[in-house]
This record gives C-alpha cells, sequence and structure tokens, in this order.
C-alpha cells in the first residue's frame, strides 16, 4: 500500500502522544531492521561489514533495554503473491561507472537474525508475511506495534511509527506517538466499509495518483495539494453514505479489469482491518506447543515457524521460484549458479526426489529453467511418503543427509572434527566454492585465505563478545590489520574489479546456501556466525594485497608479534588442504 502524503496527515492529526517504560512491544523486522544497514551508511560495495552492523543492531536495541522494553520481533517467511513478487524481481549489479547505486549485501537478512538471536530477543519467522502475526500478536498481548508502514492504519492494533520515537534521558522511557484505527474511526464518523473505500479511491500501487480525481471534483474534494486532498476525502466520506461513494466510484470503472483491481483491493482492505487471527508464528511467540504429527500435512509451514526451513525455501518449494543474485554482471553468468546444486540438493530433499523444474530469476521478465536431476548427488536411503521432514525434525539429524551432499561432493568429513565448531559449515562452503571454481580452471586459494583470515581477526582477535587473556597480543595485531578494514571511496574505485568481486558474490552464495542446507538437514554442524566471520571490505583489500604477494610472506608478516595466532593460521589453512 502506498498512500503518498499519508503520514503526514496521521502524524500531525491522528496519533498521540504515549510514553513506553516497563512494557512489551512488537517490532515489524522485516519493516524496520532491513532497511537499516543501508541508512547505518555501513559500506556494501565489497560486501557485508557484518560485525559493524552487528554492533549497530545492538546499539539501536540500547533504547528499549534501559526503557525495559520487552521487544517482539517478527520477520517474513516467503510470499502467498508469488506473480507480485515476481514483478519486484529486478537485476542489480554494481560497478562505479554507471551503476553505483546501493545494493542490499547478501549475508543481511541472515545476520540480523543472528544478532537479534544473539542479543536473547524473541522472535519468530513468519510463514508469509509479516503484518497478520504483528496485529494478533499485538492485540494478544495488548500493545502496538512498531514499524513504518502506512498499512498498520488501516489494521486494528495499535500502530506506533518508527519515526516518532525518542529516548527520554530523564524519564528513562521513549516518547512517541500513537495512531489506533479504533480512534480514527470515531474523530472523523467513519465506518470500517468507508474507510476501506478511502484506502482503495488513494493507494497509488493500484492506480495512479490523479486516477479518480474527476470522481472527486464532483463529490467537491479538493484535490490539491495531496495532503488536503486526503483531509477532504476523509471529511467528504463521513458526510455521505457508502452508497454514494460507490455510486460515483462505479461511473469511473467503466471496465471490468479496473472494476475488478479496484474492489479486489477494497475488500482485501475490509478483511485485513477486522482480521485478528493468530498464525504459527505468533502462536509460536506465545509458547503455544505446535506439534509435527507423523506426516503432518503442514510440516512444511511449522518447519518455517521452527526454522528447521530456511525461509528462501518457501517460494522454492511452494512456487518452484528463487531469486538470482542482486550483485552480478550483467554479460556473464549469475552468480548463484555456482551454488546451485546445493539448492537442488534441498529441493530434492524437500520434494522426496519428485523430479520436475524451478525457475531462477534475474528479473521479473527473464528467468533460467533448472532441472532437478543432478548426477554428481546420488539420493540418500530414507523411506517417507511425501519428504524425508513429514515428521518433523527429531530424527533428521541421524539420516546424516547434510553429510551425505559432503561425501557426494568429495568433501572429507574426517577431518571436520579438526575445526572449531562455528567455522565447519564455513570450511565445507570454502571447499566447494574452490572446487567448482577449479572446474572452470581458476585457482581460487587466495579468496579463501582472504575469508579465513577475516575469520580469525572477526571471531578471535576482535570479539567484542569476548574477554581474551591474549588482549595485549590481539593489540599488536590490530595495529597492523586496521589499514585493512579501513573503506575510503577514492581508494574502493582505484581498486574495484568486477570480476574479483563477482567471485567474492559467488563465494557469499556459496556460503549462505551451505548454512541454510545444514539447517534443514536438522543442523548436524553449528551455522556460521557471520558478524565473527565475514567483513566484506576487509576481505577484499586483504585480497588485493594476497594477489600481489606470495600468500606466506604476508600471513607471517600480518601476525608475527603474536606466533600463537600465526599457529592457527597456519592450521586452519593445513585443515582447509585436507579437506
Amino acid at each position: 500500500m502506498r498512500i503518498i502524503h499519508y503520514y503526514k496527515l496521521i502524524d500531525k492529526e491522528e496519533t498521540q502522544p504515549i510514553s513506553l517504560r516497563n512494557c512489551s512491544v512488537v517490532i515489524d523486522g522485516q519493516n524496520q531492521l532491513y532497511a537499516m544497514y543501508e541508512r547505518s551508511q555501513i559500506p556494501f560495495v565489497f560486501g557485508c561489514e557484518t560485525n559493524k552492523y552487528a554492533e549497530h543492531l545492538k546499539r539501536m536495541f540500547i533504547m528499549y533495554k534501559r526503557a525495559n522494553v520487552k521487544c517482539y520481533l517478527l520477520f517474513k517467511g516467503g510470499d502467498r503473491d508469488i506473480e507480485n513478487k515476481i514483478k519486484k524481481f529486478r537485476q542489480e549489479f554494481f560497478d562505479f561507472d554507471s551503476n553505483c547505486e546501493y545494493v542490499s549485501p547478501i549475508f543481511l537478512r541472515d545476520a540480523t537474525i543472528e544478532v537479534i538471536n544473539a542479543m536473547g530477543l524473541d522472535y519468530a519467522i513468519c510463514v508469509t508475511d509479516t503484518k497478520d502475526d504483528c496485529v494478533a500478536l499485538a492485540l494478544k498481548l495488548q500493545c502496538p506495534i512498531i514499524s513504518f508502514d502506512i498499512e498498520y492504519c488501516f489494521r486494528s492494533a495499535p500502530y506506533v511509527p518508527s519515526a516518532t520515537m525518542k529516548f527520554d534521558e530523564r524519564t528513562k522511557s521513549i516518547q512517541c506517538r500513537q495512531y489506533k484505527l479504533r480512534n480514527f474511526l470515531q474523530k472523523n464518523s467513519l465506518t470500517e466499509e468507508k474507510t476501506a473505500i478511502f484506502a482503495a479511491l488513494t493507494d497509488t500501487k493500484e492506480f495512479p495518483i490523479d486516477f479518480f480525481d474527476s470522481v472527486l471534483e464532483t463529490w467537491g474534494v479538493l484535490c490539491s495539494p495531496q495532503i488536503l486532498k486526503l483531509r477532504s476525502l476523509i471529511t467528504w466520506l463521513s458526510r455521505h453514505s457508502e452508497q454514494e461513494a460507490r455510486d460515483g466510484i462505479s461511473k469511473k470503472l467503466t471496465n471490468n479489469e479496473d472494476r475488478s483491481k479496484f474492489w479486489f483491493n477494497y475488500h482485501k482492505n475490509l478483511t485485513n482491518m477486522r482480521n485478528e487471527e493468530q498464525g504459527y508464528a505468533t502462536k509460536y511467540l506465545l509458547g503455544s506447543k505446535i506439534p509435527i504429527v507423523t506426516q503432518d500435512p503442514e510440516w512444511f509451514e511449522k518447519g518455517v515457524v521452527y526454522k528447521h526451513v530456511p525461509p528462501v525455501y518457501y517460494n522454492l518449494y511452494k512456487w518452484k521460484v528463487i531469486n538470482g543474485s542482486w550483485v552480478i554482471d550483467e554479460k556473464s553468468q549469475d552468480s548463484i549458479f555456482l551454488s546451485i546444486d546445493i539448492i537442488k540438493y534441498a529441493y530434492n530433499l524437500l520434494t522426496n526426489y519428485k523430479g520436475g523444474k524451478f525457475k531462477v530469476y534475474q528479473d521479473s521478465n527473464r528467468y533460467i529453467e533448472m532441472q532437478t536431476e543432478d548426477p554428481n548427488v546420488c539420493r540418500p536411503m530414507y523411506d517417507c511418503k511425501e519428504s524425508v521432514f513429514e515428521n518433523g525434525w527429531d530424527q533428521v539429524k541421524q539420516l546424516k543427509l547434510f553429510e551425505h551432499f559432503l561425501t557426494e561432493n568429495c568433501i572429507n568429513t574426517d577431518v571436520l572434527a579438526k575445526l572449531q565448531p562455528d567455522c565447519v559449515v564455513l570450511f565445507t562452503a570454502l571447499v566447494y566454492f574452490a572446487r567448482r571454481k577449479q572446474l572452470e580452471g581458476e585457482d581460487v586459494k587466495r579468496e579463501v585465505y582472504a575469508v579465513i583470515l577475516s575469520y580469525v581477526l572477526l571471531s578471535l582477535v576482535y570479539n567484542t563478545e569476548t574477554c581474551s587473556k591474549d588482549w595485549k597480543e590481539h593489540l599488536k595485531i590490530k595495529r597492523v590489520a586496521a589499514k585493512y578494514f579501513r573503506y575510503d571511496e577514492e581508494e574502493a574505485k582505484r581498486i574495484f574489479d568486477g570480476e574479483v568481486s563477482k567471485k567474492l558474490v559467488e563465494l557469499q552464495f556459496c556460503i549462505q546456501h551451505m548454512n541454510y542446507l545444514n539447517t534443514l538437514c536438522g543442523s548436524p554442524y553449528e551455522s556460521t556466525q557471520y558478524r565473527k566471520t565475514y567483513n566484506g571490505t576487509l576481505i577484499y583489500n586483504m585480497l588485493c594485497e594476497l594477489r600481489k604477494r606470495d600468500v606466506e610472506d604476508f600471513v607471517n608478516e600480518l601476525f608475527q608479534m603474536t606466533p600463537s595466532v600465526l599457529a592457527l593460521v597456519k592450521d586452519l589453512f593445513k585443515i582447509y588442504q585436507e579437506l
């Protein structure tokens, strides 16, 4: 929904000041948190600086903690309307010459949820969109929803626009403004039906902003400026019958397509205003049991809510659709294709190897159909009717489905025991990536080593969550390594190389989808902790140096003052080679 200037109208006329302290709030994480990376001004050109982003997120939640406000966060799963979603697909690539607009980092969603989880906040993944569950949960908890989405102005739960929030040091509370649909209806003498008409008339996602001006003018509604138009329309609807409004609209809607679209939107708005039904995500956060019974017909939906099924698999399983790379060279192969066999294996497990195809979309009009057969990975041994997950995930881990994929890809799983638990999946992804690139005739040893160095630096040396007894030694490394963390736009323009960036994007997709597969297969290994693993600027800068120098010389110089860390790095390089 998009109603131009409606926020300005409600902010001035339809909200009341409130104070949040010693209470609960429901946060629409989909709306609030994913836009934070761009607003944070943290560099994105070379990939997600997940450690910096994690600290930024933590700072944002400090005010809730200081005001003793308990937060419940909800994140989106898949899409109910896949056709509408596909219309939004667009090809995005980055270079400094022709397209230097912000591109959302690949690890953004996963890093966000990882930080929320690490902070101990209550959160849930919705099966599809967040709004219904946000409303149901807020009504149950008798608290407001925090978001910045005018659609909540047409929902039954209290809504606090996040832009109105400010921490008050004196009272240790969050001062903000709250909107309630019930108050809006009473103040303006409107019914839910009239309000649904108002929303359908002004939603510019459905019709151009001036589409209904001829009708409004016959009603005596002033059509300019826009904020006056909205107020004038509300006043007119309050003084006239619903039938009179319907008659005027019907005269304007002369073709069937427009008529169907308008009244469909009207009924959707009306249904949303009245909907208070609890979804699985609401029940999950309220502590209700959601058992997965034998051959459960809703095993998939429950798997999403229980965080066994990564949200990206919803559209893959339900609609046979996956979005391609956000960051690609428009002339070359989509960067997600290097990890496509990981995705195929996940799809085959979900569908019990029923075959068929799924589509990888580059934009709304361009896609590639992928056959799901994979001659390199045979079907694991298990019995089921619909899917190996149809009875839940309690017994999935013992089937060793993830290990099967690794073995079929000639990864030595016996060596994994030598690694720290938090980097096992990372190393499997690095090996997978390197071997796939080797088949293309490329040696990516330096890319792999740059990621391993990032893992060592972020998980050990720069880890702010633990206090190391070796902090003095680590301080020495920080002084030497500091230059690789710096992002300077002029320097970035000088060193940016589309081919190098593409390889790192391919690598990130391999890491991401290897983690998704591990999760789907019952999480036999710890998930990669992105905030302790991946800093895109650090990796790119070190890679530039590694491409000019001998790897061993570079590592020896970087860690020359800390023999214990140097020994660890060399051990990790050795284990990688053994895999």
